[in-house]
């Protein structure tokens, strides 16, 4: 593909926008490209589009970012890299986007959480023109135009010698804004890390309302997520995947560290009263186990367990002490 040119992100949320704005900073020379923004989050949509986008970095200081918007389709140019940051759920909606605005030889980059979105962006548009990616950026919304960057963390995307020269551009272009970003030929292993921090992170905090780096702050917390990590490490044998539970597990304490102040996704779903992506984690996890006879008790609490709090049913103040009762007894 020659003359990579044209850039579309399809989102709207905090790391949507994130990735707009640092992609909007054109100081990139021989590295020249169109970017358009996609999102069906009309207020903040309309909010960047009369404002900017204010991000709040890690130091404190702020910066305003501008870019070209739309929740319009028909306003979308035809794209050579199409780059996915909505949530999972939303993947199917999307698809009829992709398929509409990608160039025949275009491709797409599927930079969401959990497992099987680019599973169904593929079986859209056709697996060589997929491609998945992981990122451990940390990102929240403070309000509508103005998100809060909370974590530095790397972007990880799968590379191959098909799409050789498309993703090393987005990937060069990632860099030179200052977003660090690596290509792997084997990506499968870094997307498992990635979902089993997901499903250690992701519910406890949304259940506890607390941040990822209070999680730290208890050793009940610590012992479970570890429990986790060995649960999903399981699964992920199962499909040829090998990783040293201890060692990701000194890497999920490190992400918790790194993003310290930051609100997880889930915890922010529940914040804004909108559904979370818990069934393409933690969901996934025990649909994956399930089909190859394997039990993960600790990954089924944490689903009920958020299904209650959307039910109203949670009991906040006995979790701590009911998951001590039901899984560390012997730790």
């Amino acid at each position: 593909m020659k003359n990579v040119n044209a850039i579309t992100i399809i989102g709207s949320g905090a790391l949507a926008s994130f990735y707009a704005g640092y992609l909007s900073k054109q100081e990139k020379p021989g590295l020249a490209y169109h970017l358009t923004v996609y999102g069906t989050w009309k207020q903040q949509v309309d909010a960047i589009r009369s404002k900017g986008l204010s991000i709040i970095e890690p130091d404190g200081t702020s910066h305003l970012y501008r870019f070209e918007i739309t929740d319009r389709v028909d306003e979308i140019p035809l794209s050579d890299i199409v780059m996915v940051l909505v949530k999972s759920y939303q993947t199917e909606s999307k698809l009829p986007v992709i398929d509409r605005i990608l160039k025949p030889h275009g491709i797409c980059i599927s930079l969401q959480n959990g497992l099987g979105n680019a599973e169904k962006i593929a079986a859209r548009i056709g697996p060589s023109r997929t491609i998945i990616g992981i990122t451990y950026q940390g990102v929240r919304t403070i309000r509508q135009g103005a998100i809060e960057h909370t974590g530095v963390g790397d972007t990880i995307i799968r590379t191959d010698p098909i799409n050789a020269t498309p993703v090393g551009f987005i990937a060069a272009c990632l860099n030179s804004s200052h977003i660090k970003t690596e290509l792997s030929p084997n990506i499968d292993s870094h997307v498992w890390m990635k979902v089993a921090i997901n499903a250690a992170i992701n519910p406890l905090t949304a259940l506890l309302e607390i941040s990822n780096g209070e999680l730290l702050e208890d050793q009940r917390l610590i012992d479970l997520m570890k429990k986790i990590i060995i649960e999903t490490m399981t699964v992920a044998r199962e499909f040829m995947v090998e990783i040293d539970a201890d060692s990701l597990f000194a890497h999920l304490i490190h992400v918790c560290r790194q993003t310290t102040r930051n609100h997880s996704s889930m915890l922010q779903d529940f914040e804004r009263g909108v559904e979370t992506e818990i069934d393409s984690i933690n969901g996934a996890i025990k649909h994956l186990g399930a089909s190859r006879g394997i039990d993960v008790p600790v990954n089924r609490f944490l689903i009920e367990e958020i299904n209650r709090k959307y039910a109203g049913g949670f009991a906040k103040a006995t979790f701590l002490d009911s998951i001590e009762n039901k899984f560390l007894s012997t730790v």
